[in-house]
């Protein structure tokens, strides 16, 4: 069985926007979760920069790259990255530890080993972890913001009133 090669993506290059499908790269990639690596981030303007660090994250999104070589000539072409001249190069293209995270498993405990077992083995993922299951989990969003508004909004409004915090 051949090892899946994984690609892990930060910054616009995530979901929600719309330079991944610009450059016709998702037919290329199949969605495996959400992810971090040992990496700050640094604000150089027009872009961000990860930087290895042992002691941060840096979240981001893992796809399984399906012809890893057309997604990486796509992906170095936008960000500046030569092959012949990786020191003149605006990023740096290595491999690093992912580790993946998955929010959607099955709360069947073989359900959650199966899959477990399927993504170590299929990739290169460094960890896996689960999140306990709860449906409210499906339709959060990844950066923790509470809407201002919203059923969901006033319910943890409520249960936060009813255990004694204020919002």
């Amino acid at each position: 069985m051949r090892m899946a090669e994984l690609g892990f993506f930060y910054g616009t290059l995530m979901s929600g926007f719309e330079r991944r499908t610009r450059l016709g790269l998702d037919a290329e990639l199949t969605y495996r979760g959400r992810g971090w690596i040992h990496a700050s981030l640094y604000d150089l303007g027009l872009y961000p920069a990860a930087v290895p660090d042992e002691d941060s994250r840096v979240w981001g999104e893992v796809f399984e790259l399906k012809d890893p070589a057309a997604v990486l000539e796509a992906i170095d072409e936008i960000e500046g990255y030569s092959v012949d001249h990786p020191d003149t190069s605006l990023y740096v293209r290595r491999h690093v530890p992912v580790h993946l995270v998955v929010n959607r498993a099955s709360s069947v405990r073989s359900r959650r080993a199966e899959l477990a077992s399927e993504l170590l083995a299929s990739g290169r993922a460094a960890s896996l972890t689960f999140i306990p299951h709860d449906p409210r989990v499906e339709d959060a969003v990844w950066d923790a913001g509470i809407p201002e508004r919203g059923a969901f909004a006033r319910a943890a409004a409520d249960l936060l009133e009813r255990v004694g915090c204020s919002t």
